[in-house]
This record gives C-alpha cells, sequence and structure tokens, in this order.
C-alpha cells in the first residue's frame, strides 16, 4: 500500500474529482500497461540527500484497490507514472538507485 497526492492525478479518479486535496490510498497496486520514456532526477526519503538519474515509463495504466477492497484504475503521465512506478519499486524490494541509470550524489 501506498499513499499519492496530486491534483492531476486525482483529477483522473471521478470519485476524487471535486475532492482534489484528498490523499489517495493505492492497496496491492499493480502496473497493468507502461509505455514511453522520460528520464529525470529522484530521491526518496529512505535515502536521504542522495539524488540520481532514473529512467521510467513516461505513461502507466495501474490498479489497485481502494480502502473498501473495491478494484480501480488509474493512468499516469509524466510525475504521476514516475511515482506510481517508484513506490510500486518499493513495494517490490528496490529502491531507485537499484535502478537509477546514474548517482547524481555519492
Amino acid at each position: 500500500m501506498f499513499l499519492y497526492h496530486s491534483s492531476d492525478f486525482l483529477n483522473t479518479i471521478p470519485e476524487y474529482r471535486i475532492k482534489g486535496d484528498e490523499i489517495v490510498e493505492m492497496i496491492n497496486p499493480e502496473i497493468l500497461s507502461a509505455d514511453g520514456k522520460q528520464t529525470g532526477i529522484e530521491g526518496c526519503l529512505s535515502i536521504p540527500g542522495k539524488y540520481g538519474m532514473v529512467t521510467r515509463p513516461n505513461h502507466v495504466k495501474a490498479k489497485y484497490q481502494n480502502r473498501a477492497g473495491e478494484w480501480c484504475e488509474i493512468e499516469g503521465t509524466e510525475l504521476t507514472a514516475r511515482a506510481i512506478c517508484h513506490e510500486c519499486d518499493h513495494l517490490e524490494g528496490r529502491l531507485y538507485i537499484d535502478v537509477a541509470d546514474r548517482m547524481l550524489t555519492d
């Protein structure tokens, strides 16, 4: 499970469209499809003060369960796609340093 807060992300989910300042809880998330590429700087609270260049999909489609156990789907691009991939990696035991193209800090 992870929590995500982004007005762009929330606007794609009908039940949150009006309540754009809420946090989405994504339980048992699974990426269904991914395409395109984007490379950018990533960091993580798990490794404070460290940053690296990471290539991620530019678009992802994922499914997850909400708190009621209902399955939902979400699509995201750019930062939203990056965040979904980053957080799903955590759930698989990977950190961004495991998939970084190169580190920017020692």
